[in-house]
C-alpha cells in the first residue's frame, strides 16, 4: 500500500522555495537577455547601408 511522505519542515520547505526562485529568476534573467540582445542586434545599422542609400 501507498504511504506518503512525511510533509517537509519549515526549514526544508523555506530551501526548496529559495531554490526553485533561483531556478526560475535565473531562467527569466537568460530569456530577458537573450530578447534585448536581439532586439539591440535589431535596431543597430545595417554595415554598409547609410541614411543617403535609398534603400528600405
Amino acid at each position: 500500500m501507498f504511504t506518503p511522505a512525511a510533509p517537509p519542515s519549515d526549514g526544508e520547505a523555506d530551501m526548496e522555495t529559495l531554490i526553485v526562485v533561483l531556478i526560475v529568476g535565473a531562467a527569466a534573467t537568460f530569456v530577458g537577455r537573450r530578447a534585448w540582445l536581439s532586439v539591440a542586434a535589431a535596431r543597430k545599422s545595417k554595415s554598409g547601408c547609410g541614411s543617403d542609400c535609398g534603400c528600405k
